[in-house]
């Protein structure tokens, strides 16, 4: 334990095993559970740990009391969440019923568990660990950190003086291969608040990590640019900052103090007629935007600030709406720089505006001004929203999004449907972004993702009706646009169900008979190049390839890779042919019913998973994607003869038309 009196900050720099001295402890300030133990004792650890990985980069957390009542430790801890949230994409969330979870107490010495542990998990801040770059180190351990020395590189960038280390410490020093480390394919940091400083286990005050080039080595500022890298590859994202304003203004976001008026944050069709958005991006959310009726005047300014970080070249990206017959100007500035402007009536639409910079800096902190000015009148709301800072390039060829469409009338042929980006495409592997425009997400209100399903109509999605069994509208949530399962690109679309529809037949006359649903969404989808429609095949469309292994046709989804396997990070796609029923039924027999499809290999190894359920079966014919099936049910993932079993679309072709012209 330390002393208040003594200097923290030194001693984790250049004693980090008085932070940690229990005897439990790996490399001073690592707690391990028996399995991480074993596997470091037999090669398998890695640099960054690739399981123990926080869902949907969210670490859930508490606070003991023990700590809760310091308040110089509760200001610590925040900041350094604070700087882990501006630097990477990993965000924090107070605990409510999460089992897997960080418990920060007042323990022993400075020390975390790596990695997610799936269960509760002790995070020990003593009180001379209150300091802001100690905390920020232990929180990487708890992220899936392990010590930056430890790289297999390492020797060609630093010396390792063995003669200095004490006996019983040398093992903290150990080196692992290029086949069991994850680095990232990032370079050697000297700069990473990860790393040994240059007196670590010494026994008698010398180094124990030299450095040729003189660099300094165990810094507890804060991250370095190439540590929030290898955190934002660690959890498949690259941004630094981003904000959906869904929660309200997010970390680093501020409202200036030498302007006018404030922007606001707002849901739903500002109070002002012939202006403004009715939805935010997503189409269920918040924005922020600036309100324009009295009392303001002409030329009045509303400035809100960003104050983040990247790593050199990186992408800033937002969407932003201006409509009405008053709108003056949206600047955007970085720094003192220019960089984004436009003024005048844009439409009654969210256009996507992407700027290229290459002179952002970590350890320089800088900041991003909105400033929207107010025109001659009322009308001329400015409203932004999904604010993203990502690092690298910015993405080729964006268009503009087009407007709201107009619903067709039920029934008839949607023109435009079946449409999809001509993309290369490989069985069984990660899909090309928004490269099945009608796949759905279907999700709880907590956001959670179960089932898929297929944009039939604007504002009706098509799915199986075991998803849905039991639930209620309020209880749904539908994703347009998605690729990745927890995350988002910026394509998405999110909307509320208002009504849930499913076969007055299913489960008659067999089990799963008939198992198909319809979704009404609150309003319709924006269709654009990650939206669109897939066709619904009825009397004259062509004719299924059926047990012709020459014609395949895809299946899309999230689902599971093997039975009882993990989930995948982003949407998968596979071939499969068409199986006749009577082939089907070998496999299952007295289960298929003519409401039923087949698809799938006679020796398995393609297939729908768990998790895939609702979600397209398609077919193309003559350059258009038509609906065949939802995926339904199967014996396991995959197995010889076990085909994967869809509702025939075309089967209930009349029924989907009743519902939508009826509702």
């Amino acid at each position: 334990l330390l002393d208040d009196c003594v200097s923290a900050r030194f001693l984790f720099a250049e004693n980090i095993e008085l932070l940690g001295r229990d005897a439990g402890l790996y490399e001073g300030d690592m707690r391990l559970t028996i399995d991480q133990a074993l596997m470091i004792e037999s090669g398998e650890v890695r640099g960054s740990i690739k399981t123990g990985k926080w869902p949907g980069a969210e670490l859930a957390y508490e606070i003991d009391p023990s700590l809760s009542s310091q308040s110089r430790a509760m200001a610590v801890i925040q900041s350094a969440m604070r700087e882990w949230e501006q630097k990477t994409c990993v965000r924090f969330k107070k605990r409510t019923t999460e089992t897997a979870y960080v418990s920060f107490f007042k323990g022993s010495g400075c020390w975390s568990y790596v990695g997610r542990t799936g269960r509760k998990q002790q995070l020990s801040l003593a009180s001379g660990c209150w300091y802001h770059g100690i905390v920020i180190h232990e929180i990487g351990h708890a992220l899936g950190f392990y010590h930056e020395q430890s790289r297999p590189d390492r020797d060609q960038h630093v010396t390792i003086l063995w003669e200095n280390i004490r006996e019983a410490n040398k093992h903290n020093f150990k080196k692992y291969s290029t086949s069991i480390i994850d680095s990232h394919q990032t370079p050697y940091d000297y700069g990473s608040i990860m790393h040994y400083s240059s007196r670590a286990f010494s026994k008698n005050g010398k180094p124990t990590i030299a450095v040729a080039n003189g660099a300094t080595i165990g810094q507890r500022k804060g991250l370095s640019p190439i540590d929030a890298k290898q955190m934002s590859r660690r959890y498949f994202c690259q941004s630094g900052s981003n904000c959906n304003f869904d929660n309200g203004l997010c970390t680093g976001w501020t409202q200036s103090t030498s302007d006018q008026f404030d922007w606001r944050v707002y849901s739903g069709s500002t109070p002002s007629r012939g202006t403004g958005p009715s939805a935010d991006h997503s189409g269920s959310g918040k924005y922020i935007y600036i309100e324009t009726s009295h009392p303001r005047k002409a030329n009045e300014k509303a400035i809100i600030n960003f104050s983040g970080y990247s790593g050199g070249s990186a992408c800033l990206a937002f969407y932003y709406h201006m409509y009405g017959d008053n709108v003056n100007q949206l600047n955007v500035y970085l720094g003192s720089s220019k960089v984004f402007a436009k003024a005048g009536n844009q439409g009654n639409e969210w256009k996507k505006a992407q700027v290229k910079n290459d002179k952002m800096d970590f350890f320089k902190t800088f900041q991003i001004v909105f400033e929207g000015i107010r025109g001659s009148g009322w009308q001329g709301d400015i409203a932004i929203d999904d604010f993203s800072l990502t690092v690298g390039s910015c993405e080729e060829g964006i268009p503009d999004p087009p407007g709201p469409t107009t619903p067709p009338p039920p029934g008839k042929f949607i023109s435009n449907c079946g449409s999809k980006p001509s993309v290369r495409i490989v069985g069984g592997t990660v899909a090309a972004q928004n490269s099945w425009p009608w796949q759905a997400m279907m999700r709880t209100t907590s956001g959670f993702p179960f089932c898929g399903g297929s944009l039939i109509a604007p504002q009706w999605v098509a799915s199986a009706a075991h998803c849905v069994r039991g639930k209620s509208p309020s209880s749904l949530m539908i994703r347009l646009g998605a690729h990745r399962r927890i995350g988002r690109v910026g394509t998405e679309q999110d909307f509320k169900v208002i009504k849930i529809i499913s076969h007055a037949s299913y489960h008659n006359p067999v089990r799963y008979s008939y198992d198909i649903a319809l979704i009404k969404l609150e309003k319709p989808a924006n269709l654009n190049k990650a939206v669109g429609l897939v066709c619904v095949p009825d009397g004259n469309s062509p004719a299924m390839p059926i047990d012709n292994l020459s014609k395949k046709c895809w299946i899309t989804g999230w689902g599971r890779l093997a039975s009882g396997g993990a989930t995948p990070e982003k949407l998968m796609q596979a071939s499969v042919p068409l199986v006749s029923n009577s082939r089907c039924l070998k496999g299952y027999p007295n289960m298929i019913h003519d409401s039923m499809l087949c698809a799938g290999l006679d020796k398995g190894g393609v297939d729908a998973c768990q998790g895939d359920s609702g979600g397209p079966l398609v077919c193309q014919y003559n350059g258009r994607w038509f609906l065949e099936g939802a995926t339904s049910w199967g014996h396991g993932c995959a197995g010889p003869m076990k085909y994967g079993v869809y509702a025939k679309v075309r089967y209930v072709k009349s029924w989907i038309d009743q519902i939508m012209k009826s509702n």
